[in-house]
């Protein structure tokens, strides 16, 4: 006996001793049809409010739970075991006949946890139930009970039993549901089958009944636990919960024009389904920071166009409210689920915000900057707008959509919102722009340095360094990567260095970074990064200087190499930098953390260093860190010199100034470095 219905019938004690007689005849599994007739008779014609509260204490019974049987019994169902589950038929048909909250009994909510058993094992094993002419007559009887109903009729009264709930619950209208009934993995099974079973069904199709499934889903998941459930009743992978909400999506777009007359369940149809997938994808980035299963199912399923959709149409709700004077307005919660959808999808990489942006998801999604203030909404426009579109300014492929927007909206009437200074979106606008143009002058000074770029190349042989016309290079045919300037210098770096020893690793370092990027693309990275250098040439050798200095004085009471090899980072994740946030350290000096995140993904970071260090000072290793959707990839971009004129000035400028204590002595730093400069056509630079 399940312990709910134990305690239950512990009630039945407590009445006149002719009713408990009855009652507990009625609660036997082996009760005769009689007497449970004579039960239901006394339970119907009773007056007493409380003798029948009492009295539905033997329906907990009637749906026990040990008494449905296991499936290797189906077969051969005795005939007590028949009565049970056509008594438990029969009572599930009076539940699903409910049609107000007035006739569920009082203990519905305690009674539902069996109902749920009752009607998975039903739904599971229709098909053998009608084998059995005593059953079969039943369920053609009680039409709710039908294979093609019965889901249906679960739903419409898990729906009377919420409202009831809810009302006697939440006495403080909060809008957040405790009850965890609705969270339990048989009853998400059934919810998940009653969903796909609606959105599915063509061309009977019942609106209400989706709206049901939506309404009773859970609203919120906030442990790893409860997304498994959903998962695992959707499918059991995350493509088929996806899969299942795009079904949903389109099932809205076919019935359009029917649940366009009802504007809250519209919006509750659009908006839950993708609220569901926000929550899940949180905790899921909770569990795993790394994985993005969620964002690379939705651009898989083309749901970019979808969410748009969405978007215009809670939109045009709105204009439409406006235009006829109505109170209504855009619930700010859909519009936030929006633009976090957008985000998880654009999270993938460059792909897919290239596909937003042709479907002119810049201006769409900052057009709900005019429901501003609003702080959630503000914080998800904020990832969009400083954290995944920025991230397109490195990519060709990107560049010139995310221009082609911005122009759109500044000969819009969007501007006047997002150019107001009160408003918050301003400066993250503006240093958008800032940025677009800075990298569009850069793209369209592109070819030209490409060329120059590609005619350059500078000796792989660290001793030599020379610096040439790049058909008079030749490339090794082990690795592909490395480049000499004559075969002496190739004989000298495979015998004397260490590229006999990495010439393999080298080799799937440049075959991982094309297999990547493609080769114009890396030629953009490159100048991106060598017009951020030339613009800041001072600043980049001078903010090394002081620690090498001070590294220098180190090495020297050690005995060791006074030349430290210096890593210049420059981090693009977060939009252009500027100078004062490139990170310049010793790899002496690196954490172990940083040297460990390195390593994971620069393998061959040793050799550069090693490399950089027979250089004497004519390498200098840039590390660019590029942004791939919230990802990242690192690349190492050396700084190549035919002399090493340029760190010698710098750390000679270091040591005249001194140690720096105010903004004025790195200003004096860099005048002193100005000052010198070497004999004209002597050096040069390169990034290779």
């Amino acid at each position: 006996m399940h312990p709910l219905v134990h305690q239950q019938i512990k009630r039945l004690y407590e009445l006149p001793s002719t009713l408990r007689e009855i009652a507990l005849a009625a609660t036997r599994p082996d009760c005769t049809d009689f007497e449970y007739r004579k039960f239901t008779h006394r339970f119907v014609t009773v007056n007493d409010d409380g003798i029948r509260a009492a009295l539905s204490a033997v329906f907990f019974a009637v749906l026990d739970p040990t008494r449905i049987p296991p499936a290797a019994e189906l077969e051969t169902l005795s005939q007590t075991t028949k009565a049970c589950i056509g008594r438990a038929l029969i009572v599930l048909h009076g539940l699903f006949m409910s049609a107000t909250e007035e006739e569920l009994p009082g203990e519905i909510v305690e009674l539902c946890t069996l109902v749920i058993e009752w009607v998975e094992f039903i739904h599971k094993f229709h098909d053998h139930l009608l084998a059995d002419d005593m059953l079969r007559s039943i369920i053609n009887v009680k039409s709710d009970l039908s294979r093609s109903q019965l889901l249906v009729s679960f739903l419409r009264f898990g729906r009377l039993v919420e409202s009831k709930w809810m009302k006697d619950n939440l006495t403080d209208h909060s809008d957040e549901r405790t009850n965890e009934l609705w969270t339990t993995p048989t009853f998400l099974s059934l919810l998940i089958s009653a969903w796909s079973q609606g959105v599915r069904a063509t061309p009977d199709a019942d609106i209400d009944f989706v709206l049901n499934c939506i309404l009773l889903s859970p609203q919120s998941i906030d442990s790893p636990t409860q997304l498994d459930i959903l998962i695992g009743a959707a499918g059991g992978t995350v493509d088929s919960l996806v899969r299942l909400i795009k079904a949903h999506i389109e099932f809205i777009w076919d019935n359009f024009p029917l649940i366009r007359t009802h504007t809250p369940s519209l919006v509750i149809a659009l908006s839950h389904p993708l609220l569901l997938l926000v929550r899940a994808n949180t905790v899921m980035m909770q569990r795993d920071p790394l994985r993005r299963n969620i964002g690379d199912e939705l651009l898989a399923h083309g749901f970019m166009s979808h969410v748009l959709r969405i978007l215009s149409t809670v939109m045009d709700l709105q204009r439409d409210s406006d235009s006829q004077s109505q109170s209504a307005s855009v619930p700010i919660q859909t519009l936030c689920t929006v633009v976090d959808v957008t985000n998880i999808i654009i999270s993938t990489g460059p792909r897919a915000l290239r596909l937003a942006l042709r479907l002119n998801a810049l201006p769409l999604i900052l057009e709900t900057a005019r429901f501003l203030p609003d702080e959630l909404l503000l914080g998800s426009l904020t990832r969009f707008l400083g954290s995944q579109v920025p991230v397109g300014l490195l990519y060709r492929s990107t560049l010139p959509l995310i221009s082609a927007s911005l122009d759109a909206i500044e000969k819009s009437s969007l501007q006047k919102t997002l150019n107001d200074p009160a408003s918050p979106l301003a400066p993250i606008y503006a240093t958008l722009k800032e940025w677009a143009s800075h990298q569009e002058e850069i793209l369209v000074k592109s070819r030209h340095w490409q060329r120059l770029l590609e005619q350059a190349a500078a000796c792989d042989h660290p001793p030599c360094n020379r610096i040439g016309q790049r058909e008079n290079f030749k490339r090794c045919s082990g690795c592909y990567l490395r480049r000499y300037c004559s075969k002496i210098c190739q004989k000298s770096d495979w015998r004397d260095g260490n590229h006999r020893l990495t010439c393999a690793a080298s080799k799937v370092e440049y075959t991982n970074l094309h297999n990547m990027f493609s080769r114009a693309q890396l030629a953009f990275f490159r100048i991106t990064l060598h017009i951020f250098y030339r613009d800041n040439l001072p600043e980049f050798h001078c903010l090394g200087s002081f620690s090498r200095v001070e590294t220098v004085k180190t090495l020297s009471r050690a005995g060791a190499d006074p030349r430290p090899v210096m890593l210049t980072i420059v981090n693009y994740r977060e939009g252009l930098p500027k100078i004062n946030q490139i990170i310049i350290k010793p790899t002496t000096e690196l954490s172990d953390a940083l040297r460990d995140e390195l390593l994971r993904d620069i393998p061959t970071l040793d050799d550069w260093i090693d490399r950089a260090r027979r250089s004497n000072g004519r390498m200098v290793l840039h590390i660019m860190i590029v942004p791939v959707g919230i990802y990242k990839y690192t690349l190492v971009v050396p700084l190549r010199m035919t002399m090493s004129f340029l760190e010698d000035a710098a750390l000679r400028a270091a040591r005249a100034v001194g140690p720096l204590t105010k903004e004025a002595d790195f200003m004096k730093l860099v005048k002193t470095f100005g000052g010198s400069s070497p004999p004209r056509g002597t050096l040069g630079v390169i990034h290779q």
